[in-house]
């Protein structure tokens, strides 16, 4: 068992033969994301990727929550035009593409809060195990923004169906583990998920790697209906122009005035 070395340590990879184990390490805002950590999971990513002794990868956040979402301490731009948004949403959006070009299957382990941008980790993965207190939360609707973000708008619909999205969507719905299990969003209910996801890991693992490379490969194409770049693409530019609405604006001030 080896641990890299890393220039931004909330972001970990440990080697575990042929299965890596990447953790979200920032449990003092819940594995909350900025544009640091976007910049240092996509290289943790491109890591494995490369790696031909790697077979399988886990994606699990450290402590009580998988990942809060955007870590929203982070001031926005008051001067920020629309068009500089969208470039800057682009850079941390090729993070999850990265997830489905990298050859490995991930698995997620989810225990605690799946909210935003955590919720579209878990749905960008191959399998999701998840613990009896994990909460998947598309928060979108109660800050003023779509929930076309980082592919969640995507990847959720063909996992859970389009009714059930639109139901967790529109009425911003947390959904619970027993929940997730029932759609079809969670592969497996886990006291401890990370154990549990590495279990299947190594099982996994014993397989032919070129059959598991090639697996991924036609389930990228089974999803069908355009690209996933192009779906981002539209997404982010309606986060983007929604990004400057008076909803938003007036949620970003209630969060920044909780100190």
């Amino acid at each position: 068992m080896s641990e890299s070395a890393s220039t931004d340590d909330r972001v970990l990879l440990e080697q575990r033969g042929p299965v890596a184990l990447i953790t979200l390490n920032d449990p003092s805002t819940l594995n909350a994301m900025n544009t640091e950590m976007f910049m240092a999971l996509r290289g943790r990513l491109e890591e494995v990727g490369e790696d031909d002794s790697c077979s399988v990868v886990v994606l699990t956040g450290a402590g009580r929550s998988f990942c809060s979402g955007k870590d929203m301490r982070v001031a926005v731009d008051p001067h920020q035009t629309p068009t500089e948004r969208l470039g800057e949403m682009r850079r941390t959006w090729k993070t999850v593409t990265r997830m489905r070009e990298i050859q490995q299957p991930i698995i997620a382990a989810v225990r605690g809060h799946a909210v935003g941008v955590g919720f579209a980790f878990a749905a960008a993965a191959d399998l999701r195990v998840v613990a009896p207190d994990a909460k998947f939360n598309p928060v979108f609707a109660r800050i003023g923004m779509t929930p076309g973000d980082m592919g969640l708008s995507w990847f959720l619909p063909k996992i859970i169906g389009i009714g059930r999205a639109a139901e967790a969507f529109n009425l911003a719905k947390v959904i619970d583990a027993d929940t997730a299990e029932r759609w079809g969003l969670a592969n497996e209910i886990a006291e401890d998920p990370v154990e549990r996801a590495l279990e299947l890991a190594d099982q996994m693992s014993e397989l032919s790697p070129e059959s598991l490379r090639q697996t991924k490969e036609l389930l990228n194409a089974s999803f069908g209906g355009g690209s996933l770049e192009q779906h981002m693409e539209i997404e982010i530019r309606s986060q983007a122009m929604i990004s400057f609405s008076r909803d938003h604006r007036q949620a970003l001030d209630r969060f920044s005035s909780r100190g």
